[in-house]
């Protein structure tokens, strides 16, 4: 008995998976958590460089911030940093899926608001387009064309 192509072979549904998603435990990576940077932007562990695209503000803000912290207030501010060391896991390689993808989900972090009236725009947007192609698709004239062309 098939059961479809969402469906393996032992009847239960069938994982597919895609970049930006951890093979190992099946849980696709959060974009909206924070993450230690890896690769060339980290300069120390990478929590400056997290922060820094978690909030997607200039790498050299947050640094600045941590030195002048560390300058006045130094055992919290290394103690903090360390702890933050621990507690953060380091970014996936793919993550995103394309640089667009990545300012998507910084501006969710940055503006909520604005980013679902965004979005909010787009799927009205999308969805009059809808229905101007249901209406053209359903009416008569569209129907006697494709009739005449078809014959």
């Amino acid at each position: 008995m098939t059961r479809g192509p969402y469906y393996s072979q032992d009847g239960g549904p069938q994982r597919q998976y895609r970049q930006g998603q951890d093979t190992r435990n099946h849980q696709p990576h959060s974009r909206v958590r924070l993450y230690r940077t890896s690769g060339g932007q980290a300069r120390l562990f990478g929590v400056c460089g997290g922060i820094a695209n978690y909030f997607g503000v200039p790498t050299f803000w947050i640094r600045l911030a941590t030195i002048i912290s560390a300058i006045f207030f130094t055992i919290p501010t290394i103690s903090g940093y360390l702890l933050m060391t621990l507690i953060l896991d380091r970014e996936p390689e793919n993550l995103y899926d394309s640089p667009e993808q990545e300012r998507f989900w910084q501006s969710v972090h940055r503006e909520p608001g604005q980013t679902l009236s965004s979005l909010d725009k787009k799927f009205r947007a999308l969805e009059l387009r809808l229905r101007r192609i249901e209406a053209q698709v359903t009416s008569p004239g569209y129907r006697m064309d494709r009739d005449l062309r078809d014959s």
